[in-house]
């Protein structure tokens, strides 16, 4: 019968888990593995790596042995319909590793700037698709927020009805 201390002893053993491990070892399906391995993510005990058929989970303790195996990137295109920030943030927490190791004060910073440029990408860049980035390099921090939409000055542009972008900027700084 599987159970999640069952989970964490065969990560223990094997280092690298795949869902396809618990498949075969306790004879269930790809979903009711993948549910199990979600919920210790969420918890806090695992790490995942990776995306969909990919995806590999470890344990915090062997991502600190073996910092050579966490990416030190998240790179992820979502799709703009019914885009919330606060789950692009969510999903970013989950899936980024290195994020669960900064100070405090400094995710708080980023937490508040992305969630403003993720805001501002969905309800005012009128982009299909917005890419997201973020990255730890060393010590340093970042993230870019890419969405394909027209840009400000065209959108201002086009609701004032104005004939160039030099004048959209002007209306701006009115």
């Amino acid at each position: 019968m599987i159970n999640k201390e069952k989970i964490i002893a065969m990560a223990e053993e094997i280092g690298v888990l795949k869902n396809i491990n618990l498949v075969r070892v306790f004879g269930i399906s790809r979903q009711y593995a993948a549910r199990f391995l979600a919920e210790l993510v969420a918890e806090g005990k695992m790490l995942k790596i990776g995306a969909t058929r990919n995806a590999a989970y470890i344990l915090p303790a062997y991502a600190d042995r073996h910092p050579e195996i966490i990416s030190n990137r998240y790179v992820k295109i979502f799709t703009n319909q019914s885009l919330e920030e606060h789950k692009v943030l969510d999903d970013i927490e989950r899936s980024f590793a290195p994020l669960k190791k900064i100070a405090e004060n400094v995710k708080s910073i980023f937490t508040y700037a992305f969630s403003e440029m993720m805001n501002n990408a969905i309800e005012h860049s009128g982009s299909d698709k917005i890419k997201v980035t973020v990255a730890l390099n060393g010590p340093v921090l970042s993230f870019v927020v890419d969405d394909f939409g027209i840009g400000v000055f065209r959108n201002i542009m086009r609701q004032r009805q104005l004939n160039s972008e030099l004048e959209a900027i002007q209306d701006l700084l009115k």
